[in-house]
């Protein structure tokens, strides 16, 4: 009932604003077209008068005058035009039976005019007259001569119906919207309710309007207004507004009635307000009934939520294991025996409402993650305190709901017994790791000896041929050395803890240095073969020395097998996806003894018996064990099999070593960033971006002394955009990117965004990093990176890569003079740092010039005042007034004065803002005379 009360409320008054914007709109346009009407009224008999009055009609039928004929003429078919709508003929009846006739043809929209004789002499009236004609009327006005006599009659035939028929069919809408006329005598004389049609009586006829007489009675009193009845029609009643305006034309008085049906809007209102009540009606009852359903399930749900509670709750007290429920404060919900017997409490009741220990990151629970196998980590394990002794627990998180509220139920199981492998294990490791330190001291002792002859006989005189041999051995001996340790520490390769390097080589010299090693090794009756294939890259990243070590031992091993016949090992690569390249080897020999067990060995499947030691593994099984782990290190794989398939000989089937390893291709992408063009270090445009507010002053440092102009930012979202905008500045856009890469900052990111934007190739890119860490010489590769710099570094290191980077600055054959600058400069020195007003003014004055000083911005501006300045050095950031303040001042003053910004503060908004100030150009801190120099050539050179 509420809801309908609203509704009849809401469409009750929807009802009543439609009713008055509708009497509103009908009123305004009555009033629209009385007006019309009225002004018609106005000028019809005046202009008509106005014509009768300036025309001479006396001469009009004077055929010695003809020239008064035709303006009287063009000046009443003009008059006819203006009123066309109301006008039917116009008659000009003279003296002695004289009669001029106008009027249009419509269908060929032609004047037909008409002169001539009246049989009789139509009386003439003295006064204007309006006439009925039929269904028209003529009005008549007499025409008087020079003399006061009257000389004629004017006769305008006109159609008051025909007239505001026109004017009506403007507003006629079908269905919406009709008009009628009320004449003096308060008839309908004109509707236009079923056509535009005048002839059409059933417009008239077949209508009966109720209030009729009170619209007429207003009509007659002048009284525009509105009001609401109703007509029949054919016997049909409808209920329609009526907007009424008394208007006069041509002395004749009508009403105007512009009606609108009112029950559409009330039908329209009606329907839709049963439509919109009863769905929703319908909607509440549908609501009604799901939540009947919806209460009911919940009712149930609770029903079955507390037996599983309950269940839940014996299922906790029943498990063997620890079980203990906490919420979000770590406080225990709900304990088990179990638990409170791992944490030494006499009951669980007395556990509930205790703090749950946290779990800890320890050497322990690193152990047992790795020892467990997949799906451990180390703070699932936890080590407490009972009666004393060290319990390790294992503790496993499920989220749960329990009494109403988000839980965590963890699960405890007591594996202390793997803390005492952990021990052991680790007590096995001490041993192993001291005998391993005894016989490195021993290999290494001989070693040393051998490195120390080899390096003696290098400073002899001996032939080419052996001194080719004595490289070998040289290169063999120091090849020995940086493996000997990894080779030495069998542990660390058992365990995977060898770190791969990755820098660029080029993996075809170290494959044939391979088999140069080995060719000295190889007996008369072996034939060693080398095939590497043509898509072998030259340069490739990853790690030469574990590379060798590879190829010399699985060499070593099958060398070892062949006494005679051949040797072969062929290399082919492949592209691996995303910058990785796959290097593919196949060796094959005809060598012999390569039984099952032996098989098993070389390709990983073996295991070895428990308690065997080092001292029982021959050299083939040491050789075996560091290829076969490194290849899988360097993410390849290694299968051995027999035959080899390259003999004949059934007692020398020989055996096949195929593996790959994976390195990361060295292929650069082409850049353009006009590096052939740069020829000074002034011209190299940099950004340097870092993640954090604190700047690396000692690389800005290093920069500046280069002459680089420096620009700094921090990496933020609309950096890349800033970035983008810059490329649109030719003459002035950046040629490098350095990129801080720190522990806190990722500078990968910067440069991956940069890729993915395709703005990798458009600049010089240069990673800087504080973090350095495998895989990052790759990832360079990989987002376009050009060089990688590993702090700490050298200034000489970043100079020789700017140099390698931009090739013709080590060809500039002309050197700057100071003899091509203008002597009369008037230079003026704005800085508030008494220190840096002196280093600027040694500075000019080594050059040659004496410069004016000013301590602030606001003095700056006053001797820029009485001083015509050329060149003036601005600092920016300053006390009173900063320099972009005071460089609008002084060129609101001296336009022509060049203003040159000497600022540590180097950031695209610093620059922008320099930029909008009027700054030119700036110059980094420390300020070099170089710099001072080549401002003065740029913008004062002779």
């Amino acid at each position: 009932m509420l809801i309908l009360l609203i509704n009849y409320i809401y469409y009750k008054n929807l009802y009543s604003k439609q009713i008055h914007y509708v009497k509103d709109l009908l009123g305004q346009q009555v009033a629209i077209i009385g007006s019309e009407v009225n002004n018609a009224n106005i000028t019809f008999e005046s202009d008509l008068n106005e014509i009768i009055m300036e025309a001479q009609l006396s001469d009009f039928f004077n055929d010695d005058t003809p020239d008064v004929k035709e303006r009287v003429i063009e000046e009443l078919k003009f008059y006819y035009s203006k009123y066309d709508n109301f006008v039917e003929t116009i008659e000009y009846i003279g003296p002695e039976t004289q009669v001029f006739m106008l009027y249009k043809d419509l269908e060929n929209d032609e004047w037909i005019s008409n002169t001539y004789l009246a049989q009789d002499q139509k009386e003439l009236l003295k006064r204007d007259n309006l006439e009925p004609n039929r269904n028209k009327w003529d009005f008549i006005l007499p025409v008087y001569g020079d003399n006061g006599e009257l000389t004629g009659n004017m006769t305008v035939t006109v159609d008051y119906i025909k007239y505001f028929s026109n004017l009506f069919k403007k507003y006629k809408v079908e269905d919406q919207q009709w008009q009628w006329l009320i004449n003096e005598e308060g008839e309908v004389v004109l509707s236009n309710y079923y056509d535009d049609n005048i002839s059409n009586r059933a417009n008239i006829d077949n209508i009966e309007i109720r209030n009729l007489r009170r619209i007429d009675e207003d009509i007659n009193e002048g009284i525009n207004s509105n009001i609401e009845h109703s007509i029949s029609v054919d016997s049909n009643r409808k209920k329609v507004i009526s907007s009424y305006y008394a208007v006069e034309l041509l002395r004749r008085d009508f009403g105007m009635v512009f009606s609108a049906p009112a029950d559409f809007y009330q039908i329209y209102i009606i329907r839709n307000s049963i439509l919109i009540v009863s769905l929703t009606l319908v909607l509440i009852t549908l609501l009604i009934l799901l939540y009947r359903r919806f209460i009911k399930k919940q009712a149930y749900g609770e029903t079955r939520l507390k037996e599983s509670e309950q269940t839940f709750i014996r299922l906790i007290e029943l498990m063997p294991v620890g079980v203990v429920v906490i919420n979000k404060n770590n406080e225990v919900l709900k304990a088990n025996e179990s638990a409170a017997l791992m944490f030494d409490y006499h009951g669980e009741k007395e556990m509930e409402g205790k703090i749950m220990p946290e779990t800890e990151h320890s050497g322990q629970g690193l152990f047992f993650a790795r020892n467990l196998g997949p799906g451990f980590e180390p703070n699932q394990f936890m080590v407490i305190k009972k009666q004393g002794i060290d319990t390790v627990l294992y503790r496993k998180d499920i989220a749960v709901s329990y009494r109403g509220q988000e839980a965590i139920m963890s699960v405890l199981m007591d594996v202390t017994l793997l803390e005492e492998a952990r021990k052991q294990k680790a007590r096995s490791r001490e041993v192993k790791t001291e005998f391993i330190k005894k016989i490195g001291h021993e290999i290494r002792t001989p070693l040393n000896g051998i490195i120390g002859m080899v390096d003696m006989l290098a400073r002899k005189d001996v032939d080419p041929e052996t001194m080719k041999i004595i490289n070998l051995v040289k290169n063999s001996a120091n090849q020995l050395q940086e493996i000997i340790n990894d080779m030495l520490d069998l542990s660390k390769i058992e365990e995977g803890d060898v770190v791969l390097d990755e820098i660029p080589f080029d993996a075809r010299k170290e494959i044939e240095y391979c088999f140069k090693v080995e060719d000295t090794l190889v007996k008369e009756k072996v034939k060693l073969s080398l095939k590497v294939d043509d898509n072998v890259p030259e340069s490739i990243i990853g790690d030469p020395v574990r590379l060798r070590q590879v190829i010399s031992n699985l060499l070593a091993i099958s060398l070892q097998h062949t006494a005679r016949g051949k040797v072969r090992l062929e290399v082919s690569a492949e592209n691996a996806g995303k910058g990785i390249v796959s290097l593919n080897f196949d060796l094959k020999d005809t060598g012999t003894g390569y039984d099952n067990a032996i098989l098993e060995k070389l390709s990983g499947d073996y295991t070895e018996p428990e308690g065997e030691d080092l001292s029982r593994r021959g050299s083939n099984d040491l050789g075996r064990i560091i290829a076969r782990q490194l290849i899988e290190t360097m993410g390849g794989t290694l299968k051995v099999s027999t035959p080899s398939g390259i003999s004949d000989d059934p007692e020398a089937l020989g055996a096949r070593f195929a593996f790959n390893i994976k390195a990361y291709s060295n292929i650069r992408m082409d850049k353009h960033y006009g590096a052939e063009k740069v020829e000074r270090f002034s011209e190299i445009k940099t950004l340097v971006v870092s993640g954090t507010r604190k700047r690396d002053e000692e690389l800005l440092t290093t920069l500046h002394k280069f002459g680089l102009a420096t620009y700094v930012t921090n990496w933020q979202k609309q950096t890349i955009n800033l970035i983008k905008s810059n490329l649109e500045q030719a003459e002035d856009r950046y040629k490098m990117i350095i990129i801080v890469d720190t522990p806190d900052f990722d500078g990968f990111e910067v440069a991956k965004i940069l890729w993915e934007n395709d703005l990798s190739v458009s600049f010089m890119i240069l990673m800087v990093s504080s973090n350095d860490k495998r895989g990052n010489y790759a990832r360079c590769i990989q987002y376009g990176v050009d060089h990688y710099l590993v702090k700490p570094y050298k200034g000489s290191e970043l100079l020789n890569i700017i140099k390698d980077s931009f090739p013709r600055l080590e060809k500039i054959t002309k050197p700057v003079s100071s003899d091509e600058i203008r002597k009369d400069l008037n230079i003026l020195v704005v800085e508030d740092n008494l220190i840096s007003q002196k280093v600027a003014a040694t500075i000019l004055k080594s050059i040659g010039y004496k410069a004016d000083l000013a301590k602030d911005g606001r003095e700056g501006v006053e001797k820029a005042v009485k001083k015509n300045y050329d060149i003036v050095f601005m600092d920016l950031i300053m006390p009173e007034m900063d320099g972009y303040t005071a460089a609008k001042k002084i060129l609101e003053k001296s336009p022509g004065t060049v203003i040159i910004a000497l600022s540590a503060d180097s950031t695209d908004e610093s620059a922008t803002k320099a930029e909008i100030a009027g700054i030119k150009q700036f110059i980094s801190k420390p300020v070099r005379q170089e710099d001072i120099r080549e401002i003065l050539i740029k913008y004062f050179s002779n």
